[in-house]
Protein backbone atom coordinates (compact mmCIF):
# COMPACT_ATOMS: atom_id res chain seq x y z
CA UNK A 1 0.00 0.00 0.00
CA UNK A 2 1.05 3.60 -0.44
CA UNK A 3 -0.01 7.18 0.12
CA UNK A 4 1.32 10.72 -0.30
CA UNK A 5 0.88 13.68 2.03
CA UNK A 6 2.31 16.99 3.17
CA UNK A 7 4.22 16.69 6.43
CA UNK A 8 6.36 18.36 9.09
CA UNK A 9 9.52 16.45 10.01
CA UNK A 10 9.45 15.57 13.72
CA UNK A 11 12.67 13.58 14.09
CA UNK A 12 15.40 11.76 12.19
CA UNK A 13 17.50 8.91 13.55
CA UNK A 14 20.26 7.08 11.70
CA UNK A 15 19.58 3.37 11.27
CA UNK A 16 22.47 2.41 9.01
CA UNK A 17 25.16 4.06 6.92
CA UNK A 18 22.64 5.24 4.33
CA UNK A 19 19.33 4.93 6.16
CA UNK A 20 17.34 7.26 8.44
CA UNK A 21 14.23 6.54 10.46
CA UNK A 22 12.16 9.65 9.77
CA UNK A 23 9.06 10.48 11.83
CA UNK A 24 6.68 13.17 10.61
CA UNK A 25 3.34 14.78 11.37
CA UNK A 26 1.35 14.50 8.17
CA UNK A 27 -1.68 16.56 7.20
CA UNK A 28 -4.03 13.63 6.61
CA UNK A 29 -2.39 10.55 8.15
CA UNK A 30 -1.23 11.85 11.53
CA UNK A 31 2.12 10.88 13.02
CA UNK A 32 3.89 8.36 10.83
CA UNK A 33 7.36 6.85 10.58
CA UNK A 34 9.32 5.30 7.76
CA UNK A 35 12.77 4.52 6.45
CA UNK A 36 14.30 7.30 4.36
CA UNK A 37 17.42 6.82 2.29
CA UNK A 38 18.93 10.26 1.56
CA UNK A 39 20.14 10.75 -1.99
CA UNK A 40 23.86 11.28 -2.44
CA UNK A 41 25.03 14.81 -3.33
CA UNK A 42 27.74 15.77 -5.77
CA UNK A 43 30.01 16.80 -2.88
CA UNK A 44 29.74 13.33 -1.39
CA UNK A 45 27.31 14.19 1.40
CA UNK A 46 23.68 13.17 1.79
CA UNK A 47 20.72 15.47 2.42
CA UNK A 48 18.73 14.70 5.56
CA UNK A 49 15.75 17.04 6.11
CA UNK A 50 15.79 19.22 9.21
CA UNK A 51 13.42 18.78 12.10
CA UNK A 52 10.63 21.30 11.51
CA UNK A 53 11.01 21.27 7.73
CA UNK A 54 7.82 21.01 5.65
CA UNK A 55 8.01 18.32 2.96
CA UNK A 56 5.93 16.12 0.70
CA UNK A 57 6.23 12.48 1.69
CA UNK A 58 5.36 9.40 -0.32
CA UNK A 59 5.01 6.32 1.91
CA UNK A 60 5.10 2.77 0.59
CA UNK A 61 4.93 -0.61 2.36
CA UNK A 62 3.43 -4.05 1.87
CA UNK A 63 1.20 -3.73 4.94
CA UNK A 64 -0.07 -0.73 6.93
CA UNK A 65 1.63 -1.90 10.14
CA UNK A 66 5.08 -2.10 8.48
CA UNK A 67 7.65 0.67 8.94
CA UNK A 68 7.58 1.40 5.22
CA UNK A 69 9.82 3.57 3.06
CA UNK A 70 9.69 7.31 2.44
CA UNK A 71 10.31 9.25 -0.72
CA UNK A 72 10.68 12.94 0.03
CA UNK A 73 10.38 16.28 -1.74
CA UNK A 74 11.22 19.52 0.14
CA UNK A 75 8.45 22.15 0.24
CA UNK A 76 9.25 24.85 2.81
CA UNK A 77 12.04 25.28 5.29
CA UNK A 78 11.33 28.18 7.66
CA UNK A 79 14.19 27.29 10.01
CA UNK A 80 16.88 29.51 8.41
CA UNK A 81 14.77 32.52 9.42
CA UNK A 82 14.90 31.48 13.08
CA UNK A 83 18.65 30.95 13.42
CA UNK A 84 19.19 34.33 15.07
CA UNK A 85 16.81 33.45 17.93
CA UNK A 86 17.65 30.54 20.25
CA UNK A 87 14.14 30.78 21.76
CA UNK A 88 12.51 30.36 18.34
CA UNK A 89 14.66 27.35 17.54
CA UNK A 90 13.77 25.90 20.92
CA UNK A 91 10.07 26.46 20.19
CA UNK A 92 10.43 24.31 17.06
CA UNK A 93 12.12 21.59 19.11
CA UNK A 94 9.39 21.78 21.75
CA UNK A 95 6.62 21.59 19.15
CA UNK A 96 8.10 18.61 17.33
CA UNK A 97 9.04 16.87 20.57
CA UNK A 98 5.52 17.13 21.98
CA UNK A 99 3.94 15.85 18.76
CA UNK A 100 6.26 12.87 18.61
CA UNK A 101 5.90 12.01 22.29
CA UNK A 102 2.14 12.43 22.75
CA UNK A 103 0.41 11.65 19.45
CA UNK A 104 -0.59 8.10 18.53
CA UNK A 105 0.45 6.84 15.12
CA UNK A 106 -1.74 7.10 12.02
CA UNK A 107 -4.49 9.20 13.61
CA UNK A 108 -5.18 12.36 11.57
CA UNK A 109 -5.11 15.71 13.37
CA UNK A 110 -5.80 18.31 10.66
CA UNK A 111 -6.35 21.19 13.12
CA UNK A 112 -3.11 20.41 14.92
CA UNK A 113 -1.21 20.16 11.64
CA UNK A 114 -2.54 23.61 10.66
CA UNK A 115 -1.56 25.02 14.07
CA UNK A 116 1.98 23.67 13.62
CA UNK A 117 2.24 25.22 10.16
CA UNK A 118 1.01 28.58 11.47
CA UNK A 119 3.58 28.44 14.25
CA UNK A 120 6.42 27.73 11.81
CA UNK A 121 5.32 30.65 9.63
CA UNK A 122 5.05 33.00 12.61
CA UNK A 123 8.46 31.94 13.91
CA UNK A 124 9.96 32.92 10.55
CA UNK A 125 8.71 36.51 10.82
CA UNK A 126 11.60 38.81 11.81
CA UNK A 127 11.20 41.12 14.80
CA UNK A 128 7.71 39.84 15.58
CA UNK A 129 7.38 38.80 19.24
CA UNK A 130 3.80 37.49 18.98
CA UNK A 131 5.07 34.08 17.89
CA UNK A 132 4.78 33.07 21.54
CA UNK A 133 0.99 33.41 21.25
CA UNK A 134 1.07 31.04 18.27
CA UNK A 135 3.02 28.59 20.39
CA UNK A 136 0.41 28.81 23.16
CA UNK A 137 -2.31 28.24 20.52
CA UNK A 138 -0.42 25.15 19.34
CA UNK A 139 -0.38 23.65 22.84
CA UNK A 140 -4.08 24.47 23.33
CA UNK A 141 -4.88 22.71 20.04
CA UNK A 142 -2.70 19.75 20.99
CA UNK A 143 -4.52 19.44 24.30
CA UNK A 144 -7.89 19.62 22.54
CA UNK A 145 -6.95 17.00 19.97
CA UNK A 146 -5.78 14.68 22.74
CA UNK A 147 -9.33 14.82 24.07
CA UNK A 148 -9.15 17.47 26.80
CA UNK A 149 -10.48 20.92 25.94
CA UNK A 150 -10.27 23.78 28.43
CA UNK A 151 -13.61 25.49 29.09
CA UNK A 152 -12.80 28.97 30.32
CA UNK A 153 -15.79 31.02 29.18
CA UNK A 154 -17.90 30.85 32.34
CA UNK A 155 -17.81 29.64 35.94
CA UNK A 156 -18.46 25.93 36.35
CA UNK A 157 -20.14 26.59 39.73
CA UNK A 158 -22.20 29.77 39.32
CA UNK A 159 -22.43 30.09 35.54
CA UNK A 160 -21.23 33.69 35.64
CA UNK A 161 -18.80 35.05 33.05
CA UNK A 162 -17.31 37.70 35.35
CA UNK A 163 -14.54 37.56 37.97
CA UNK A 164 -13.16 34.30 36.60
CA UNK A 165 -10.00 33.59 38.57
CA UNK A 166 -9.31 29.85 38.70
CA UNK A 167 -9.27 26.64 36.68
CA UNK A 168 -10.33 23.25 38.01
CA UNK A 169 -7.38 20.80 37.81
CA UNK A 170 -9.84 17.94 37.24
CA UNK A 171 -12.20 19.34 34.60
CA UNK A 172 -10.28 22.24 33.04
CA UNK A 173 -13.28 24.51 33.60
CA UNK A 174 -13.08 28.08 34.87
CA UNK A 175 -14.18 29.02 38.38
CA UNK A 176 -15.04 32.51 39.62
CA UNK A 177 -13.89 34.11 42.85
CA UNK A 178 -17.32 33.59 44.37
CA UNK A 179 -17.60 30.03 43.05
CA UNK A 180 -14.23 28.96 44.43
CA UNK A 181 -15.11 29.55 48.06
CA UNK A 182 -13.04 27.42 50.46
CA UNK A 183 -11.64 25.38 47.57
CA UNK A 184 -9.59 28.23 46.08
CA UNK A 185 -6.31 26.76 47.34
CA UNK A 186 -6.98 23.54 45.42
CA UNK A 187 -7.55 25.30 42.10
CA UNK A 188 -5.14 26.49 39.43
CA UNK A 189 -4.85 30.22 38.74
CA UNK A 190 -6.48 31.45 35.54
CA UNK A 191 -3.73 33.36 33.67
CA UNK A 192 -4.13 36.92 32.50
CA UNK A 193 -4.77 37.10 28.78
CA UNK A 194 -1.32 38.56 28.06
CA UNK A 195 0.71 36.28 30.37
CA UNK A 196 2.00 33.74 27.85
CA UNK A 197 4.33 32.02 30.33
CA UNK A 198 1.47 31.44 32.77
CA UNK A 199 -0.62 29.98 29.94
CA UNK A 200 2.19 27.54 29.15
CA UNK A 201 2.32 26.51 32.79
CA UNK A 202 -1.43 25.83 32.61
CA UNK A 203 -1.31 23.86 29.35
CA UNK A 204 1.74 22.00 30.63
CA UNK A 205 -0.17 20.85 33.69
CA UNK A 206 -2.96 19.31 31.60
CA UNK A 207 -0.60 17.94 28.95
CA UNK A 208 1.29 16.07 31.65
CA UNK A 209 -1.86 14.79 33.32
CA UNK A 210 -3.97 13.88 30.31
CA UNK A 211 -1.50 13.68 27.44
CA UNK A 212 1.52 12.06 29.04
CA UNK A 213 -0.31 10.14 31.80
CA UNK A 214 1.68 11.91 34.49
CA UNK A 215 5.07 11.44 32.83
CA UNK A 216 7.43 14.33 32.24
CA UNK A 217 7.00 16.22 29.01
CA UNK A 218 9.89 16.28 26.51
CA UNK A 219 13.04 18.02 27.71
CA UNK A 220 12.83 20.42 24.75
CA UNK A 221 9.68 21.95 26.23
CA UNK A 222 11.34 22.33 29.65
CA UNK A 223 14.23 24.09 27.94
CA UNK A 224 11.86 26.48 26.17
CA UNK A 225 10.16 27.45 29.43
CA UNK A 226 13.57 27.94 31.05
CA UNK A 227 14.47 30.38 28.25
CA UNK A 228 11.20 32.26 28.65
CA UNK A 229 11.48 32.39 32.44
CA UNK A 230 13.64 34.70 34.50
CA UNK A 231 12.50 37.72 32.48
CA UNK A 232 13.55 36.08 29.20
CA UNK A 233 10.06 36.47 27.74
CA UNK A 234 9.84 40.10 28.87
CA UNK A 235 13.18 40.83 27.21
CA UNK A 236 11.92 39.42 23.92
CA UNK A 237 8.71 41.42 24.08
CA UNK A 238 10.44 44.68 25.00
Amino acid sequence: MQWQDKAIVLSTRALAQTGVRLTALTAGHGRAAGLYRPAARKNGGRHVPQVGEVVTLHWRARLAEHLGNWQLEPLHNHLPYTLSSPAKLQAVSAMTGLCEALLPEHHPYPQLYDACCRLLIDLAQPDWPDWINSYVAFEMTLLQDLGFQLDLGHCAVTGTTSNLAYVSPKTGRAVSLAGAGDYASRLLPLPAQTDALAWLELTGFFLRRYGADGRRLPAARDALLAMLGDDGLHAMLA
